[in-house]
């Protein structure tokens, strides 16, 4: 699990580093990428889809946007967890699910992705 997130993360970079599919194309000062991390996104997530929303062209209302928002929250989803493809949808749970063990090899495995992202290991 951990090499595909490292692999999602190196196309993600690769493609920002492609004069083609880059931060900005040649044509427009128009981002063509958007990053959006998860944490944030359970966070503020009116703040964050609104900002996905916006990126992509399709202004939402805030009125509709907080109805989109209650509609596809995670909390409103069953079938979550254990055994299911939707886990619990909660920001760090790794931390408690996973053996200390664990940690320290994702965290060597993953060591320079996560910290050029950001994140403390």
């Amino acid at each position: 699990m951990v090499n595909q997130w490292i692999q999602g993360v190196e196309l993600g970079e690769k493609l920002r580093c492609n004069p083609s599919f880059g931060d900005r194309d040649a044509l427009s000062t128009k981002n063509r990428i958007l990053q959006v991390r998860y944490e944030d996104l359970r966070q503020d997530t009116f703040t964050h889809l609104n900002r996905i929303f916006e990126f992509i062209g399709l202004p939402v209302a805030a009125p509709e946007l907080d109805s989109i928002t209650a509609a596809l929250s995670i909390n409103n989803v069953k079938q979550k967890g254990e055994g299911h493809h939707i886990r619990k949808g909660i920001v760090d749970a790794w931390k408690d699910e996973l053996s200390q063990g664990d940690i320290e090899t994702c965290n060597r495995m993953a060591a320079p992705q996560l910290k050029k992202l950001g994140y403390e290991l």
